[in-house]
């Protein structure tokens, strides 16, 4: 089940690294000509330049404590629509309930974790004169929860949305539902 979650999060790193080299490639050699003759430079996708975002936080669960979550994103702006691609690698432990459903499984132990990776579509709204951008996000992923010698593995529906600001942080809240578990996740993010 751990091999599982480790090539899950695997694969989302080569993703996210193929994606970044392929948007590096297809930029434009410099050239000779002066700055005053140079064309400007083409918009990218809404939301700017690819780049990787680290999330750490709480998150909800049903009918028990507050547990921690961590998630990366990996976020390819698209170049000729106002939407982004994401990858996001999840991980989350929960605590303090004495039997939950996560999809087709029951789970007796005190703790849940959960570890998958989804594909979100992104909209940033364009601010002018601002720093702060807010976005709205939704998307499909697969998660593996596990407590208690058992687990399952499910598909999961995500929505939600946050902000960007001081070039370099996010916060972000979202609404997951995997095959009739809700988790609500709210993080604080760095931009790399």
């Amino acid at each position: 089940m751990r091999a599982i979650g480790t090539r899950l999060a695997a694969a989302a790193l080569l993703v996210g690294v193929i994606a970044h080299t392929a948007h590096a490639q297809r930029r434009p050699a410099p050239t000779t000509a002066s700055k005053a003759n140079a064309p400007a430079p083409a918009p990218e996708g809404n939301g700017g330049k690819t780049n990787f975002t680290l999330f750490a936080g709480i998150a909800t669960g049903d009918a028990y404590d507050l547990g921690f979550a961590v998630q990366g994103s990996f976020r390819i702006p698209l170049p000729t629509v106002p939407i982004a691609i994401r990858i996001d690698p999840y991980l989350a432990r929960h605590g303090g309930g004495s039997s939950y459903d996560v999809g087709s499984s029951t789970l007796s132990a005190a703790a849940l974790t959960l570890l998958g990776v989804a594909g979100d579509a992104e909209y940033t709204f364009k601010t002018t004169g601002s720093q702060v951008e807010p976005y709205v996000l939704a998307g499909l992923g697969m998660y593996h929860g596990s407590g208690g010698g058992e687990g399952s593995t499910d598909l999961g529906l995500g929505i939600g949305g946050g902000i960007r600001f001081m070039k370099r942080w996010a916060a972000e809240a979202q609404f997951k539902s995997i095959n009739g578990f809700s988790t609500i996740p709210l993080m604080v993010g760095y931009h790399f």
